[in-house]
């Protein structure tokens, strides 16, 4: 099997297993800090700033933090960033309810922000040194489907929130942490250098930071330089930026859309985000199972993945529920629109870490990450008004019916012709050329 394949390398199968667990936690801790935020302060104002105080650093910070991965080991950044993150999270039980609790929450939610940006960028780097090319697709679906399954377990976060308190969750989430950094640091140092490029010199961190913004300019012009240069590579970057766009509305919009089904409100809504994300983690599961034959028709597949969810997401909401035979329909509509979403996502990810050498996967992982960040940032801002404007369903359906559309252009350009054959030699020995990768 191809998953047990990808599993088979033991530095990866470290590197997941130590993701899995603080992702677990991640879903108790986030239950958790929506709860004692609202059960503090019932203000759903507050909500918003904790969730945009976590969310904005990786927007601001991931393009230098994108510099840097590429001239520090990986590894070092990864544990570190850990460990971080586990001593951050342990302030908020520690300060406990009063008048400091609030400003301390948001004070963490920057921290591991900060963390969050710098911890992407080397992870997405750090991966393709871990196994061979080949088991790519298997580990990129391993390491999606862990964030899609937090997601589907956080009805296990407000199980711990009822049943011990909402401070013992981020006692829970700093254990994870440390359980992700253990598990890291056994990983030989090796795999955390990164490739140097011919024509560079060996700049440390030191230097990077003197060097300052200047630096940082070029190296983000050198990557969009070599983006630019390579259509197929383009189109990925593209199609990630789109994705992550359409997404947002999915998460503002279905709380206003969910009532409409007839049962109870909240199990509506858990029903909803629950199928979606339950349909992303089969379809990264799918992925990793049969990345073989994947591999011989990539482009094929991530654009299937679009329109499946384009289509099945505008479907979902066009449904009547007035049964409950309509409304497992519904449901399964969305569980389809998720694995579709995982189907353009994990491939598409693979084929930028072929795409692009390891001397730039930091930087290029940091712009990527930070277009699609500012992607989805756009795309909550515009959805409020439009869901007040138009209706949640309308809403959901136009971004259907935009992936969709998106789909069907991606169909005739060079990504639509992608495979396995075309990335190796573009990953080769003239990076990033390609016999599909042309104008």
């Amino acid at each position: 099997m191809a998953l047990k394949r990808t599993l088979s390398h033991r530095a990866f199968r470290r590197l997941w297993f130590g993701q899995l667990a603080s992702r677990i936690g991640d879903s108790i801790h986030e239950i958790a800090l929506i709860w004692v935020v609202y059960e503090v302060t019932g203000d759903p104002m507050l909500l918003s700033l904790t969730f945009a105080a976590s969310f904005v650093p990786t927007v601001l910070l991931s393009l230098p933090a994108g510099v840097v991965v590429d001239r520090v080991n990986r590894k070092y950044v990864l544990v570190g960033s850990d460990l971080a993150r586990a001593a951050a999270v342990l302030a908020i039980p520690l300060v406990g309810r009063g008048p400091l609790l609030i400003p301390t929450v948001l004070a963490v939610a920057v921290f591991t922000g900060v963390a969050d940006a710098v911890d992407g960028p080397a992870r997405g780097a750090f991966v393709p040194r871990l196994v061979p090319d080949e088991d790519l697709d298997g580990a990129n679906s391993l390491v999606g489907m862990t964030r899609s399954l937090s997601q589907v377990l956080f009805a296990a976060g407000g199980v711990v929130v009822a049943a011990f308190g909402s401070f013992a969750a981020f006692y829970v989430d700093a254990g994870t942490f440390l359980v992700s950094a253990l598990f890291v640091a056994t990983i030989s140092s090796e795999y955390g250098v990164p490739d140097r490029e011919e024509s560079g010199d060996a700049d440390d961190v030191v230097d990077v930071m003197r060097d300052g913004a200047s630096r940082l300019v070029d190296d983000v012009r050198d990557v969009l330089g070599f983006v630019r240069k390579r259509p197929l590579l383009r189109n990925v970057l593209v199609l990630s930026v789109v994705l992550q766009f359409a997404v947002a509305p999915v998460n503002v919009a279905l709380p206003v859309y969910a009532p409409s089904l007839p049962i109870r409100d909240s199990l509506a809504l858990g029903v909803l985000y629950s199928a979606f994300f339950t349909g992303m983690t089969a379809g990264m599961l799918g992925i990793g199972r049969f990345e073989d034959a994947i591999d011989e028709s990539r482009g094929h597949v991530l654009v299937a993945g679009m329109l499946g969810f384009g289509v099945s997401l505008a479907a979902a909401v066009l449904v009547i529920p007035a049964s409950l035979v309509a409304v497992a329909g519904v449901v399964g509509l969305f569980a389809v629109a998720g694995l579709g979403f995982a189907a353009a996502t994990a491939p598409g990810r693979t084929l930028a870490q072929l795409l692009v050498p390891d001397e730039r996967r930091g930087r290029y992982t940091a712009v990527a990450s930070t277009l699609g960040s500012g992607a989805f940032v756009v795309g909550l801002l515009l959805t409020g008004p439009l869901v007040s404007l138009v209706s949640a369903q309308h809403t959901l359906i136009g971004v259907g019916a935009f992936v969709a559309v998106t789909g069907v252009v991606a169909a005739f350009q060079p990504l639509g012709r992608a495979h396995h054959e075309a990335s190796t030699s573009d990953h080769g020995s003239s990076p990033g050329e390609s016999t599909v990768d042309t104008d």
